[in-house]
């Protein structure tokens, strides 16, 4: 039984389950979308074996195995200042007319706020609590305001969506994504072969933290 955070799952199950369950048919894996919050929750009552999350502070108290790196990318639709730029600037993202945020509570949101200092914005122009990533991708691309989306949405993507990526400048905003479990868990063998399977479902070059990085 694992959690997993919903800004990983739609992008990351796809590309290595499907494989695992023709590898192994006999393994019973249940996966279920959570937050972070709600992850922690459920490992300390049992509901879940392990999760797979981004690694924050206050997790000291779990057992933790890296997986990969993926960076934050920007999503800018056309009408957008930031459209005519080649890189995004933690200076240029308060400027954006919209900025499409998932709410609080969301550590892919909290991490991009701290990184690009928007705490002062907050009760500007910034937009919260509207749906999910999947509902600010088609309002970008409907002409609306910025979003932000992970490394691996893109490799999901259409040419035409594609043109409206725009990558961050050096230092990218990278966050570590990890296996997590309460440090009595035993069961290593089937949770290295699981960790074993989504690294190589995703590109070499994340499985490592590149010096262009900066991890959150």
């Amino acid at each position: 039984r694992i959690g997993i955070l919903p800004t990983i799952a739609p992008y990351l199950l796809p590309r290595f389950f499907p494989q695992l369950m023709k590898r192994y048919p006999k393994l019973d894996i249940r996966v279920q979308e959570m937050k972070t919050h709600e992850i922690k929750e459920a490992l300390i009552q049992g509901d879940i074996d392990a999760g797979i999350l981004a690694a924050i502070e206050g997790l000291e108290e779990y057992s933790q195995t890296p997986i990969f790196y993926e960076k934050y990318v920007g999503y800018v639709s056309r009408e957008d200042a930031l459209f005519k730029k080649e890189v995004i600037r933690t200076a240029d993202v308060a400027q954006s007319g919209q900025l499409w945020l998932l709410d609080e509570g969301h550590c892919f949101r909290d991490q991009l706020v701290r990184f690009c200092q928007l705490k002062p914005a907050q009760n500007s122009q910034l937009t919260y609590r509207l749906g999910s990533m999947e509902t600010f991708m088609r309002m970008v691309e409907n002409g609306r305001g910025v979003t932000f989306i992970p490394e691996l949405a893109v490799m999901q993507m259409s040419e035409t969506q594609k043109r409206l990526v725009r990558p961050f400048a050096v230092p990218v905003p990278t966050r570590q994504l990890i296996m997590m479990t309460n440090k009595n868990y035993i069961r290593h063998t089937l949770l290295n072969t699981i960790i074993k399977e989504i690294q190589n479902a995703v590109p070499r070059e994340m499985i490592k933290l590149r010096v262009s990085q900066a991890a959150l």
